[in-house]
């Protein structure tokens, strides 16, 4: 019997290879007349139809019903909007999902900005990364060079940071996870090392894009995993020194 991993992994290629008459919610919205039936699509449609099919395809049409129940209002909102990290924070807290934090340079990001550091330093001092618990960590996977002109903008005292091959071998393993960054800014997929996403201002072969870890921008990041894929964290387990309260 297919796991709920396998059957994940089946249907994100599934989607990521078929990009006939779908486009970018972005590029629609720019050019609706030209695109007019398209379908539209972008980085949290494709995450939710990866999990929506996987969970009524194991039989749990109730959580598949509930994905797109994670709604609020936030800063300038004049609706309430659907926002991936508080799917992320009920599939962790209340469906046995498990966290990892991870980023490519623990003090020295590549786009020399100070929330990634910022990030980095909350999550090991509170254990959550935007509200959701996080277990594990995956830090240095790609460290920034000091001959990178971004280096010295962001603790250069702290010195290089060494690759953190093992973490990294150790995430590679990984058959299917749900990542977001900028604390859900993005949502994106991930299989076996590789990043899938989907780019909203593309169409045809630039819609969806699959890279591996090390060469996907974005500098601080969370991975979560479904239960099935839990025995496989062999990565270095978050230790809090002392216990923070939940947010």
């Amino acid at each position: 019997m297919a796991s709920f991993s396998d059957i994940a992994v089946k249907e994100m290629i599934a989607l990521s290879s078929d990009t006939k008459n779908k486009v970018g919610r972005e590029l629609y919205r720019a050019e609706p007349k030209k695109y007019k039936g398209y379908i539209r699509t972008d980085c949290s449609t494709f995450v939710l139809n990866v999990l929506k099919h996987t969970y009524d395809t194991v039989g749990n049409t109730k959580l598949s019903n509930s994905l797109t129940s994670h709604v609020t209002k936030r800063g300038f909102d004049t609706k309430p909007v659907w926002y991936g990290d508080l799917m992320f924070k009920d599939l962790v807290k209340n469906h046995g999902w498990k966290a990892i934090y991870l980023t490519p340079d623990k003090w020295h990001p590549n786009d020399g900005k100070e929330e990634h550091t910022f990030a980095t330093s909350q999550v090991l001092k509170t254990g959550f990364y935007a509200g959701i618990p996080v277990s594990y960590t995956v830090l240095n996977y790609n460290p920034t060079p000091k001959t990178h002109p971004k280096y010295p903008d962001l603790l250069p005292y702290l010195g290089p940071q060494k690759l953190n091959s093992v973490d990294l071998a150790a995430l590679n393993k990984i058959k299917f996870g749900i990542g977001m960054s900028r604390m859900g800014e993005h949502n994106w997929l991930f299989s076996l090392g590789s990043v899938y996403e989907v780019h909203w201002n593309s169409v045809g072969a630039g819609l969806y894009e699959i890279r591996k870890l090390p060469n996907f921008p974005w500098n601080s990041n969370l991975i979560i995993v479904p239960p099935d894929m839990i025995p496989m964290l062999t990565m270095t387990a978050l230790v809090l020194k002392k216990k923070v309260s939940k947010p």
